[in-house]
């Protein structure tokens, strides 16, 4: 889907009701389409069963115990850091990392021989198998929410997109034509 067969879709809803024949459309609809794939994302992101259609594999390197998130927070479908608590973290050797809720939670006693992991700010910050914040050194493929390009919307999910689009068309519509 591009964006003018979006907003095509929902103004051909749009058409159709009768409650928004005498209002004035929005000039410039485009704008919106970044604003309706974020909170799209979101919507979908805490759909249990539609939340596994837009999770994507984020590349990190890890080097003492720290990785770099930024270019998985600037991607052009960027990591949803919110929904981090749903993303699945692997070590280049396989071994799962399991999610704690800040960097004060990486101090605490833990079981040994499971590895954290966190995100503070722009970065990955990990405890490793033995316990140390700054002994891990591996490549971590992250799998998470993100918020897509409109191209590589899933076709299932074409429908949940417009009718978010057509909510923020309509909330931003105008009074009467004639007026």
């Amino acid at each position: 889907m591009t964006n003018q067969q979006a907003i095509d879709r929902v103004m051909s809803r749009l058409a159709e009701r009768d409650d928004t024949k005498d209002r004035v459309f929005p000039a410039d609809l485009l704008p919106l389409i970044d604003d309706a794939l974020t909170r799209f994302a979101t919507v979908v992101a805490q759909d249990e069963e539609k939340s596994q259609l837009l999770r994507k594999d984020y590349t990190i390197a890890v080097a003492s115990g720290t990785g770099d998130l930024t270019a998985s927070f600037t991607a052009a479908e960027p990591f949803m850091a919110d929904f981090a608590d749903s993303a699945y973290l692997v070590t280049s050797g396989g071994v799962q990392l399991h999610y704690l809720t800040d960097r004060t939670q990486l101090n605490l006693i833990r079981p040994s021989m499971i590895p954290y992991w966190t995100i503070d700010k722009s970065s990955l910050r990990t405890r490793n198998t033995d316990g140390s914040l700054s002994s891990l050194t591996t490549t971590v493929t992250a799998t998470g929410q993100y918020i897509p390009l409109i191209t590589s919307v899933p076709v299932q999910l074409e429908d949940t997109l417009i009718d978010i689009l057509e909510d923020m068309i309509k909330s931003r519509m105008s009074g009467p034509k004639n007026a």
